[in-house]
C-alpha cells in the first residue's frame, strides 16, 4: 500500500520518508523494537489494522540481490499502544493482496557495508566524538553503546548512500527519537535555547541536562528530512522536550554534511 495514518487522526497520508519523519517524530508507537528489530510503523487507512513500512531507511533483505519499493506492509500482530490486529478486518481490507512494492532494483555491494561495519567497530570512540560535536551533547561511553544498540537493530549499515563520509550523520538520521537527559551540554546555542524555551529541563553549574519538575518528561533528538543535491547534504536536527501529549520544539537547526569530520579524526590511524 501506499498510504498510512496515524493516531488521532482522520486524514491519510502518502507513504514517503519525509511524511513519516514529519507526523512521528520518529517516535514510540511509531518505531518500535519487535523481535530484536526496529520497525517504522503505522495505521492502515482502509482496515484500521497496523503496517510496517518496508525500505523506509534501509532496503529490504528478503532478496539479496533486489529491494522493493518503499512500501506498507500489514503487520500481523498487535503493536502495543498503535493497534491491536483484526484478522477478519485484515483479510477483507482491500490493500490486503495489492501488488505495492513489486517494482526491484539492485541493492548496494556487500562489500561496502562490511566497510561500515569495520569502521565502526575500529573506530567508536572517534565516531563518539563526532556524534557528540554534531548534537552538542557530550554522550557517554554508555550512551553511545545505547546508541549503537539500536542502530544496529535498525540495520542502518544497509542504509543506501552511507559511507565513511557521512557515517556520524547517517548514524543519527536512522535512530528513532533518543533521549538525552543527563548529558552534558557542550554547544552555546543549545543552552540558551534550553534556558529560554524548556518548561520542564534546566542546564545545571555542571552544564547537565536536569529536570526542574517532578513529574516524567522526556528531552529528546531527532535528525530528519535528508536533503542531497550534488555533492551538498544537510538534514534538520531538532530537540523536543515532552510532558505526555504535550509536545514543545526547542531548537531546530538544518545541518551541513561535514564530509570530512569523521574521516580526518580517523585518517592516519
Amino acid at each position: 500500500m501506499d498510504s498510512f495514518k496515524i493516531l488521532n487522526d482522520n486524514k491519510t497520508y502518502k507513504i514517503t520518508r519525509e511524511n513519516f519523519e514529519k507526523l512521528t517524530d520518529k517516535k514510540h508507537p511509531y518505531c518500535q523494537v519487535i523481535r530484536k528489530r526496529t520497525r517504522y510503523l503505522a495505521i492502515c487507512p482502509a482496515c484500521g489494522n497496523p503496517i510496517n513500512f518496508i525500505g523506509l531507511y534501509v532496503k529490504d533483505q528478503t532478496d539479496r540481490k533486489r529491494k522493493r519499493a518503499l512500501h506498507g506492509r500489514h503487520f500481523t500482530e498487535n503493536v502495543p499502544q498503535l493497534a491491536d490486529f483484526d484478522e477478519y478486518e485484515y483479510k477483507d481490507c482491500p490493500f490486503h493482496n495489492d501488488k505495492a512494492g513489486k517494482l526491484y532494483t539492485d541493492i548496494p555491494g556487500q562489500k561496502k557495508n562490511n566497510e561500515i561495519v569495520r569502521l565502526i567497530k575500529t573506530y567508536p570512540e572517534e565516531l563518539r566524538e563526532c556524534i557528540s560535536k554534531i548534537l552538542g551533547f557530550d554522550i557517554s561511553q554508555s550512551k553511545f553503546e545505547k546508541l549503537l544498540t539500536s542502530f544496529v537493530s535498525s540495520r542502518g549499515y544497509y542504509f543506501e548512500g552511507i559511507t565513511k563520509f557521512n557515517l556520524p550523520y547517517y548514524f543519527l538520521y536512522l535512530l528513532p527519537s533518543e533521549k538525552l537527559y543527563k548529558c552534558k551540554v557542550l554547544d552555546n546555542d543549545i543552552e540558551r535555547a534550553i534556558d529560554q524555551k524548556c518548561k520542564y529541563f534546566e542546564v545545571s553549574k555542571e552544564k547537565r541536562l536536569e529536570k526542574k519538575v517532578n513529574e516524567y518528561v522526556e528531552f529528546e533528538f531527532i535528525l530528519v528530512e535528508h536533503i542531497k543535491k550534488d555533492d551538498f547534504e544537510s538534514i534538520n536536527y531538532k530537540l523536543i522536550e515532552r510532558k505526555k501529549e504535550i509536545r514543545n520544539l526547542i531548537f531546530e537547526k538544518r545541518l551541513e554534511i561535514n564530509h570530512y569530520l569523521f574521516v580526518d579524526m580517523i585518517s592516519g590511524k
